[in-house]
């Protein structure tokens, strides 16, 4: 898969599923400076975050969410850190291998719902060892998620993994399939989207072709 456009089809899936998105996040590294431009730590593909109340209804029809996804995280604040690996890509960035806990907490401290410096660091130790910190009073999580052509290399097996097929998977047979199944229709109307995401959305709800066919045109839309 392309890995621009794995990056743009991840971005979408995390919408999908009620989560604010920032793309190609910078930590920068001020102690690194050449020529007065400043270095950086590493740059994340995808930040996002889904707050705990999150629905999207249209009329009576509550728009499905993936549970491979979400899963318990739906009762708390949920902050992911994304990863999206394509080819034979398979651990995530050198931060997470070197443990950068300064780096982490750079990332957390960006999120805001993090106060004292103190529960930063310690929320990133955290973080860095085990790919998931949950709060103990159940008021947020926070994630690193590989999302990746395939399974994650055996150090990182521990990590929140989906893969970019079962996106694809999630778009033909839980999210088109819930208007269809919904009684409102086949699609809706979305021509602002990203020009890649509309033209996946077009094969994924041509209800004349069978769902094997509109998974391999869609995979090739995405090479």
């Amino acid at each position: 898969m392309n890995a621009e456009k794995a990056e743009i089809l991840v971005r979408w899936y995390l919408r999908f599923n009620g989560y604010f998105t920032v793309e190609n996040f910078i930590v920068h590294n001020p102690e690194i400076v050449s020529k007065d431009h400043i270095s950086n730590m590493t740059e994340i593909d995808v930040l996002g975050i889904r707050n705990c109340f999150s629905h999207e209804i249209a009329g009576q029809l509550h728009i499905a969410n993936d549970p491979l996804l979400i899963g318990t995280h739906k009762t708390r604040i949920d902050f992911i850190i994304g990863e999206v690996k394509t080819g034979k890509e398979d651990k995530p960035n050198k931060i997470w291998r070197d443990k950068k806990i300064n780096a982490i907490s750079y990332l957390l401290r960006f999120a805001g719902f993090i106060e004292t410096a103190d529960e930063l660091n310690a929320v990133a130790r955290v973080l860095s060892d085990k790919g998931i910190y949950i709060h103990s009073g159940n008021q947020y999580s926070v994630r690193l998620v590989l999302f990746s052509e395939n399974g994650a290399n055996k150090n990182w097996k521990h990590l929140t993994q989906i893969s970019l097929e079962h996106i694809i998977d999630f778009i033909l047979e839980t999210r088109g399939q819930c208007w269809i199944e919904s009684g409102i229709g086949v699609a809706s109307i979305h021509n602002q989207w990203d020009q890649l995401i509309n033209s996946v959305f077009q094969v994924a709800n041509d209800q004349t072709v069978d769902m094997a066919d509109r998974k391999n045109k869609i995979q090739g839309l995405l090479t």
